[in-house]
């Protein structure tokens, strides 16, 4: 930080500058911002007509307001801070389902995560006045039918799997550990078991799933690609934030956590570990890409799978020899 007046250098703790005696303003938090921005221009500022006026303010901040400048954006999309004005002249039982609109518009159609949209609605709440405190178990509860993380315990080897729900489907969020024929460690290292998972030739990976679970079939993988914004965006949203070589981390937005486990070719020939982008597996066209197992099999010697590269916000759908090994995903079984 330097002093705007001499230009050097300055500690943060400093409260005046010790070169030209400056008074050093204390930089206002995000909360101080929002309220003044309230007080002088009214809860209008997050309607949608009024953006510009909100992108000046967001404009002036400092770098380190990058994340809070994120979640401002949020707030201009227009339905979402006008209902929650309306909020403020309906009777106090309407209100919760205003904030339950608000949520789940949040969380299903702008794939906002249950952390963030609960930090959106509460700075939109308190800058227009709406108590919302009462309304914290219903917006939690929101939250954990929207995309909520768990866990699943394998009674076959006792293993613990994070699971995750997207949509309406329920997945886990790690690749599958278990041990069985037709399973491999990557460059038989149980090290990289124990963080990729195994990889599996395709009738071992039909088998692998643990009882309620099963391995997902194309029409599962394109509901979830769907449900994150496509092909064209699925890649980087669900990809893990780090492990990726070469800048190939994603923005793991729905906590998929796709791994670059790389893959076994004739049972002895590993690639591409740290480099393919999956949801199980590995390339197959070459060594920027990561597959996963689907149960769908193309003709006698060929299943589909996943891909996901490191250098694509993208991931496709293909095909690959069913002796290959690639990573397994479970799905849960529907109810």
């Amino acid at each position: 930080m330097k002093c705007k007046q001499c230009g050097e250098e300055l500690n943060e703790k400093w409260t005046v500058c010790p070169f030209c005696g400056l008074e050093i303003s204390k930089e206002q938090s995000l909360g101080d911002i929002l309220l003044k921005m309230i007080e002088e221009n009214g809860p209008e500022i997050f309607e949608e007509e009024n953006a510009g006026l909100l992108k000046n303010q967001m404009d002036q901040w400092p770098e380190s307001f990058s994340d809070d400048r994120d979640v401002i954006k949020l707030l201009q999309i227009k339905h979402i801070p006008e209902q929650l004005v309306k909020a403020l002249e309906m009777p106090s039982e309407k209100q919760a389902q205003v904030l339950q609109y608000a949520t789940s518009t949040l969380t299903d159609k702008f794939g906002i995560n249950g952390n963030m949209a609960q930090k959106m609605l509460a700075l939109v709440a308190g800058s227009i006045g709406f108590q919302i405190n009462d309304q914290v178990p219903s917006i939690v509860s929101i939250f954990a039918n929207a995309d909520s993380e768990n866990t699943f315990t394998d009674p076959r080897d006792d293993q613990v799997y994070r699971t995750v729900k997207i949509g309406d489907q329920v997945w886990m969020a790690e690749n599958l550990n278990y041990a069985m024929s037709g399973s491999y460690c990557y460059e038989k290292n149980k090290e990289n078991a124990e963080k990729y998972g195994r990889l599996y030739i395709w009738e071992a990976a039909q088998k692998a799933p643990p009882p309620g679970w099963h391995l997902p079939s194309n029409e599962e993988w394109n509901q979830l690609f769907e449900y994150v914004g496509g092909t064209e965006v699925a890649g980087n949203q669900l990809k893990s934030k780090n492990g990726w070589k070469d800048d190939g981390n994603g923005i793991d937005r729905h906590g998929f956590s796709v791994l670059p486990a790389g893959q076994v070719i004739s049972s002895d020939t590993y690639l591409n570990c740290g480099i393919e982008a999956k949801f199980w597996s590995s390339t197959v066209y070459g060594r920027d890409k990561a597959t996963f197992w689907s149960s769908a099999v193309y003709g006698s010697e060929y299943a589909y799978s996943r891909i996901f590269n490191n250098n694509n916000d993208g991931a496709m759908a293909d095909y690959n020899s069913i002796n290959n090994g690639y990573s397994v995903r479970c799905i849960k079984d529907s109810e």
